[in-house]
């Protein structure tokens, strides 16, 4: 859903959904708690995809990957050659929190200093 407020309209018209020749019940999933630091990071506009600039001459997807698979899992990595930047997009707010945490405290992953920033 877009919103939390999708969902629940959802919940408010319908009960239940039927798909194929099942009947889907439908209810609240059991919301996880979040740390502090991620929802501050939240509030100040933070997402599951981190903008990276000043991107060496010959960074690739594979070396990125890589750089920030340790902070959690990647959906997916693009890489702009054309004006040395690049997206890594997580599959969790969790993850591109740490990710930018780290390399704004240690500097880059790919031999020159990378600061990733939180798209606007």
């Amino acid at each position: 859903f877009v919103s939390p407020y999708d969902a629940g309209a959802l919940l408010a018209a319908a009960g239940s959904l039927r798909v194929h020749d099942a009947t889907l019940e439908l209810s609240w999933g059991k919301a996880r708690p979040i740390l502090p630091a991620v929802a501050e990071a939240i509030g100040a506009g933070a997402t599951r995809n981190l903008y990276l600039g000043n991107l060496p001459p010959g960074t690739d997807t594979g070396r990125l990957h890589a750089a920030f698979g340790p902070f959690g899992p990647v959906e997916s990595v693009r890489v702009l050659r054309n004006n040395s930047t690049g997206y890594v997009n997580f599959c969790s707010v969790e993850a591109a929190v740490a990710a930018k945490s780290s390399f704004d405290q240690a500097g880059g992953a790919t031999g020159r200093h990378i600061v990733p920033e939180l798209p606007d």
